[in-house]
C-alpha cells in the first residue's frame, strides 16, 4: 500500500506587532488529526507589509521557525494589502519577496 502524505491548511496573521495563528486549535490537534504537513496561508490584508521585502521576509521566517515545528510550506505573500504587486512585477522583480528569494529561500520550504 502506498502512504499518501496528509497536507492541512494553517492560516496566519499579522496583527500589527507580530504573526499570530488563526486557528482555534493547537499545532499538535492539527497533527492528532492526521496532518502531516502544514501549508501556511495568509490574506493579503494580514501580511505585514512595510514596503521592505527583506524585512518581511525575515520576520514572517522568524514566526514559522519559532511556532511550526512540523514540516511545511508557506506562500510567498505576493501582493499588499491593497492588492498591489510588491515591487517592481516587470523584469527581475527588484523590491518584491520574489527579487529577495535568493536571501530568503531557505524559509519557503522547510523539509
Amino acid at each position: 500500500m502506498i502512504s499518501m502524505a496528509n497536507f492541512g491548511l494553517w492560516w496566519i496573521r499579522w496583527n500589527g506587532s507580530n504573526y499570530e495563528s488563526r486557528m482555534s486549535g493547537s499545532l499538535n490537534e492539527f497533527r492528532e488529526l492526521g496532518f502531516g504537513y502544514a501549508v501556511v496561508l495568509g490574506q493579503p490584508a494580514h501580511i505585514q507589509y512595510t514596503g521592505d521585502a527583506e524585512t518581511d521576509a525575515y520576520n514572517l521566517s522568524e514566526y514559522l521557525s519559532e511556532h511550526m515545528n512540523m514540516p511545511y510550506y508557506v506562500t510567498i505573500p505576493f501582493f499588499t494589502p491593497s492588492k498591489t504587486p510588491r515591487g517592481n512585477i516587470t523584469g527581475s522583480f527588484e523590491g518584491s519577496y520574489l527579487g529577495k528569494m535568493d536571501q530568503c529561500i531557505y524559509w519557503i520550504i522547510r523539509p
